[in-house]
């Protein structure tokens, strides 16, 4: 605080980025010249001011003494640890504690008609031998980019259900026999690529012991072995992390098999491609094991398995377990030891049929759900479970897990591991639960929301609950499919009436508007400019950390550059965007240009690899070893590899990782400022300070014209399963976008199918992969440093074509415009409707997003969301606020994705910087208050007029307004009216909707909309809308609507004859705000954040009279810059 020269004192607290109180205080002649913090006299509140950048108080001129040498002081108390002396002050987004996102009630919306996939009049799943529908899974089999479904069923046969894209809803669909009739149950079908040819394959589990491949798409069939007892489940899954799916299956003898796909020896289509089968082991002495599926619960990097099963020890009384077995790492087909932990035990007589993985309380490890049969009777009650991880380090130690009982239901006599789907059905960043049960219930098919309490008692809520069809019907299978590609999950179900069905989820999408960008770095500056960014969670708590490498800011070479690692503080509150701790993971003399983050070492914590620029005739990329564990933020991270990759003077512009020759080790890419890229072979598994964690033998590749390798990326362009090869460059007359095909043999060399795809006269700078036309395999994304349309889209021919993309011309796409050249681009879907949208940083400080139309949109939209303090030098998309909220009523935004970005600090240094997501379902947006402060009594006029806006897409359901509230206030602002002193103010209060021309043209013009008023005893008015028309919003639609307010008679005489007006859109949680719902479900939506709207303050005046307004000065503080989907946040005059 400074100690001289002050006459005034305006002094702000705040909490949280939330204004809590701004007073105008006046020294005494004693404390003027002194450090006092006791001010003399408080002259009034500081008030918002007309202007939204301000803050203002007004001040009568005689008080202020000598106004030429008036000062004022304007000190930020207690806020987020800042001073006076600080030029810029993180004020937040003045949002109030209200409910941010989510309003914890049922958001879960399905439509409740189910729809009968049919081909013309006939029935799936009959087929020539016909059956209950025993099991069903989901997959796009013909790469069209829509996800299809597979069945099969009691009658022995497999379907592929074709979906038909845009009709989904309204189409019948395609039907595929894989096999016909085998003669026996079809107790459970998977799919995925056994033969890395870019197609989906299918494996079946039969009721006669045989253990089946399907291979798309001849539907050549292969039997791997024969059991000799009721295959009752199977999975894919990379047991050896070797590149190849393998299979664990279960069976009716009591055994947890697998077998490995031995790829790279022989075809899996005939002998020698299957390795003999494992017996993982036997969960109970006797008994029977109904259900299979994976994870890796105790995060070594090697995934384990789960099993359900029916069992006893003596053979007398039997009881449903599940069991999880630990991967061995080693021998895991031969002689490795699998060893078991019985996590749940049933207290009755069940079999645990369907199995359920996900992480559902966002702790980082994985937890099970678990669904029984009653094995003795049709129809039994069994109870739907979940089991919570007890964290890795104890997953196979602690026994039993924590259990919660979500409900009671009742299941059919029949082996159903399909029975249970885990997914995120209302995209809020929690697991929920698709259970299918008995025709004893009257709702067959059942979605468990997550309430964000998994593990404790009311932690579940029935968010929906419908039937397939007839009474006495049962489902067995139920699979999450997002059919309409909208971003949200479906459902589809098979029932005992031969049929499959698929049900619609009704989920409202939300927009992407987001914060301004956050300092990471706060006080700790980095050492020089920020030059890459990566994020992953490098300490396993089950949120994203970030990583960030400097240039260094020393004289000369080297430069003494740093890797910083930011720790997530693993909350979701506003606050956790201010808390985030820094550490200096490694210090290196050399300066680096790019990091990236894999896990080198298979034990479970990301490791680093970084790109040196060139220094003392070197240029090496760097691997750093993360210790793990309590030692992640506070050890640094050992330097275990480093080679020269050549000794000219080049720097490592780019890199990245990946899995190029699929042997399970991850090997790295990099691009060199001479124009070629070098491929780097893993081949050592452990990290071990030996010298041969990476091959010496580097592959170069120069692409024909390039005379630096700007970005590099790595993606699977022509769906073979290996990825390729995707460079963004320069050249001697500009720049280039040029690929090279992954031949499966990469590390024999590179560029016999390299094709330029485009030319341009500028450099390319950035290159990112997305299927950004949803035909099913990879497109580019570029950004250049042209003066115009600097991001650029190229269309993979693959799919629209079906031909080579090395050997075809790539379609020219959309193409949009940034302040300046794009430096990085990243891409993600920012607003959750189911295709990828981009983000791109410039060299003019300016950060922005890029969304994709292709659902619920027509052409692309570019806007920018904010600036750093330099030029944007790398980004990434990340959801950072995925753990559980700790501040009450507030739920966090855990299925948004948020932005990070890196600086080069301009003539400062460089910071890190991250920008919130903050999307939503609806907006409500003050237009204006009334602007007269005075009226005479029994007069009429519209204090308040606002805006609701529909955030989603085009296929959403219309919202409505189910309640709009208003808080009555003194005029100085500091105390509510009673609903009394309201009353004796006004006489009525209506509701209009705008007739399209923004103008409020009077009663008998502008619509009234239907509603009831309340007055609350603390002055709140409520408007309930009755359902209505005039209430009701289209996507992409915004309607304006009037509170219009008639004066009683008796107004000027009342006590107190003036009054305020609160407007708060999304403060549902705390003070039961407004509510707008889903037109068709009637569940809430949820209200994107902002402040509260505090009109002026009116006066109710005699008629002929006027308010004397005395002669003021204002003193204003350019604080905070609100605009509709951008917060702006600066201390200015």
């Amino acid at each position: 605080m400074p100690s001289v020269g002050i006459d005034y004192a305006i002094v702000i607290q705040g909490k949280d980025g939330i204004i809590i109180s701004s007073k105008m205080y006046k020294y005494s002649s004693n404390e003027r010249w002194s450090n006092s913090y006791i001010f003399d006299t408080f002259v009034c509140d500081v008030r918002a001011a007309k202007n939204a950048k301000e803050l203002e108080t007004q001040v009568a001129k005689n008080d202020l003494g000598n106004f030429a040498n008036m000062k004022v002081l304007y000190w930020m108390k207690g806020w987020l640890g800042k001073d006076a002396s600080d030029t810029l002050v993180d004020l937040g987004a003045g949002r109030d504690d209200g409910s941010r996102y989510y309003h914890q009630r049922a958001q879960i919306s399905f439509n409740a008609t189910a729809k009968d996939i049919r081909v013309g009049s006939g029935v799936i799943g009959n087929g020539l031998g016909g059956g209950d529908i025993r099991c069903l899974c989901s997959g796009d089999m013909n790469n069209d980019g829509y996800e299809d479904l597979i069945s099969g069923d009691a009658g022995g046969d497999i379907y592929i259900w074709q979906n038909p894209g845009a009709n989904a809803w309204t189409t019948d669909w395609t039907q595929t026999r894989v096999t016909q009739n085998v003669g026996y149950i079809v107790r459970d079908v998977e799919v995925g690529d056994l033969d890395n040819d870019g197609d989906l394959d299918v494996v079946a589990g039969i009721s006669n012991g045989n253990l089946i491949i399907y291979r798309n798409p001849d539907w050549h069939s292969y039997t791997i072995t024969s059991v000799g007892s009721s295959i009752n489940g199977a999975r894919f899954v990379d047991l050896d992390n070797d590149g190849c799916l393998d299979i664990i299956f279960c069976d009716s003898n009591n055994y947890v098999r697998a077998v490995r796909n031995q790829l790279s020896m022989a075809n899996p289509w005939g002998a020698g491609g299957w390795s003999s089968v494992k017996n993982i082991g036997t969960p109970t002495t006797y008994g029977e094991v109904s259900g299979v599926d994976f994870g890796d619960f105790d995060s070594d990097g090697f995934i384990d398995v789960v099993s359900g099963s029916r069992g006893s020890w003596l053979g007398f009384t039997y009881y449903g377990y599940v069991c999880i077995w630990k991967n061995p790492r080693t021998n895991i087909f031969t002689s490795g030891t699998w060893s078991r932990n019985i996590i749940f035990t049933s207290s009755n007589d069940v079999a645990i049929t369907g199995l359920g993985v996900a992480d559902l309380d966002n702790d980082g490890d994985l937890d099970i759900t678990h669904f029984p049969l009653y094995p003795s009777q049709t129809g039994g009650n069994v109870n739907l479970v979940v089991s919570q991880n007890p964290g890795f380090a104890n997953a196979f130690s602690t026994s039993p897990w924590n259990s919660n009982t979500i409900d009671t239901l009742r299941n059919l006599n029949y082996i159903a591991p399909r029975s249970v789907s885990v997914g995120d059905f209302d995209l809020d960043g929690w697991t929920d639960i698709a259970v299918v049960s008995s025709s004893a219930f009257t709702t067959n098919v059942r979605i468990y929301e997550n309430t964000h309490a998994p593990f404790s008692s009311g932690g579940w809520i029935l968010s929906f609950s419908s039937s397939t069809s007839s009474t006495g019907t049962g489902v067995c299978a139920v699979a999450k499919i997002d059919i309409d590609i909208d971003g949200d999950y479906d459902i589809g179900v098979g029932d005992t009436n031969d049929q499959v069905f698929a049900f619609k989820n009704n989920l409202v999408h939300r927009s992407m508007p987001f914060s301004s960008g956050l300092d990471m770095s706060g006080t700790n500056d980095a050492g020089g400019d920020i030059t890459g960014i990566a994020v992953g969670d490098l300490d396993n708590d089950g949120d994203m950390d970030v990583v960030a490498v400097d240039i260094g800011s020393g004289a000369g070479a080297p430069q003494d550059a740093k890797v910083y690692g930011y720790c997530n503080p693993g909350t979701a509150s506003i606050s956790s965007w201010r808390t985030w701790e820094r550490s200096e993971l490694y210090t290196s003399p050399y300066d680096y240009y790019d990091v990236k983050l894999a896990d080198f070492d298979n034990d479970g914590y990301l490791d680093m690899v970084q790109g040196q620029v060139w220094t003392n005739g070197n240029s090496y990329p760097h691997v750093n070893k993360n210790p793990g564990g309590a030692n992640v933020w506070t050890q640094t991270w050992v330097e275990d590899w480093d080679q020269p990759l050549c000794s000219l003077p080049v720097h490592v512009n780019s890199i990245d990782v990946g899995d190029l020759d699929r042997d399970g080790k991850i090997d790295v890419v990099y691009g060199l400022s001479n124009g070629s890229v070098i491929l780097c072979q893993r081949i050592d598994v452990a990290i071990d300070n030996n010298g041969d964690w990476l091959s010496n033998q580097y592959i170069y590749w120069t692409p024909t014209g390039c005379t630096s390798v700007n970005s590099v990326s790595l993606g699977d362009l022509d769906n073979d399963g290996y990825l390729d090869v995707v460079v963004g460059g320069s050249t001697s007359s500009g720049g280039m976008v040029v690929i090279c095909r992954n031949d499966r043999t990469p590390f024999n060399g590179l560029g016999s199918d390299e094709n330029t795809i485009a030319t341009l006269s500028y450099r390319v700078n950035a290159v990112a992969l997305l299927n950004y036309d949803g035909d099913g395999d990879l497109d580019i994304a570029s950004g250049d440093a042209c003066g115009s349309e600097q991001l650029k889209l190229w269309q993979n021919p693959n799919g629209t074509s079906k031909v080579n993309p090395f050997r075809t011309a790539w379609v020219t796409g959309p193409q949009m415009s940034t302040d300046g050249a794009i430096n990085c681009i990243a891409s993600g879907d920012l607003d959750n409707d189911g295709d990828p949208d981009i983000v791109s940083g410039d060299a003019s400080r300016w950060v922005y997003t890029h969304r994709n139309p292709r659902v619920g949109g027509s052409s692309w939209i570019t806007q920018s969301i904010g600036n750093v303090g330099g030029a944007v030098t790398d980004i990434a998309v990340a959801n950072l606020d995925i753990k559980s909220n700790d501040a009450p009523l507030l739920d966090p935004d855990n299925g948004d994705l948020d932005i990070i970005t890196g600086d080069d600090g301009g003539s400062d240094v460089g910071n890190v910087y991250i920008f919130e997501n903050i999307g939503a379902q609806c907006n409500i947006s003050l237009v204006e208050w009334e602007k007269n402060p005075s009226h005479n009594p029994s007069t009429s006029f519209v204090v308040c007029e606002f805006t609701v806006t529909h955030n989603g897409i085009s296929t959403d359901n219309e919202i409505e307004i189910a309640s709009v509230r208003f808080q009555y206030r003194d005029s100085s602002n500091s105390a509510d009216l009673t609903s009394a002193e309201v009353n004796a103010l006004i006489s009525s209060h209506s509701l209009y909707l705008d007739d399209g021309d923004g103008v409020f043209e009077g009663v008998g013009v502008e619509t009234v909309v239907p509603t009831s008023v309340t007055i609350t005893a603390s002055g709140q008015v409520t408007f309930t809308v009755t359902e209505s028309k005039m209430a009701v919003i289209g996507p992409g639609l915004t309607n304006t609507y009037y509170y219009y307010i008639t004066l009683t008679s008796g107004a000027s005489g009342a006590t107190p004859n003036s009054f305020r007006v609160i407007l708060d859109p999304d403060g549902v949680g705390t003070n039961n705000w407004n509510e707008i719902e889903d037109n068709s479900s009637d569940k809430i939506v949820s209200i994107e954040p902002t402040s509260s709207f505090v009109s002026p303050a009116y006066y109710a005046v005699p008629e002929y009279s006027e308010i004397a307004v005395p002669m003021v000065v204002v003193v204003t503080i350019s604080i905070l810059c609100i605009s509709r989907r951008k917060f702006v946040r600066r201390i200015g005059k």
